[in-house]
């Protein structure tokens, strides 16, 4: 994996996690600073994909899924969370 990829990969993980809903359920609250922390994670990610697809990235539909989980206050499948530390993980050469 080239290493622009890698980093940008692990640039959007940073964010996904950052967000509590991407593991728990879904966010109670409708506070108004939860709202803002979902937009800006959300567009943090979309900037990222932006980037992946520039940089020939094949798979940016499932970060794309993931932020719009996310932007909705909603949990992340385990199995995207899985499909995203494993592409990092399991790939650690260039």
């Amino acid at each position: 994996m080239p290493s622009e990829v890698r980093t940008l990969l692990n640039q959007a993980r940073f964010a996904i996690y950052s967000e509590p809903a991407a593991t728990m359920g879904p966010v109670v609250s409708a506070d108004e600073v939860v709202g803002n922390i979902r937009a800006a994670i959300s567009v943090a990610v979309g900037h990222v994909v932006v980037r992946l697809n520039q940089a020939g990235f094949g798979e940016s539909d499932r970060l794309y899924k993931i932020r719009d989980e996310l932007a909705a206050g909603r949990p992340i499948a385990a199995d995207e969370l899985t499909w995203l530390d494993g592409t990092l993980d399991g790939d650690a050469t260039d």
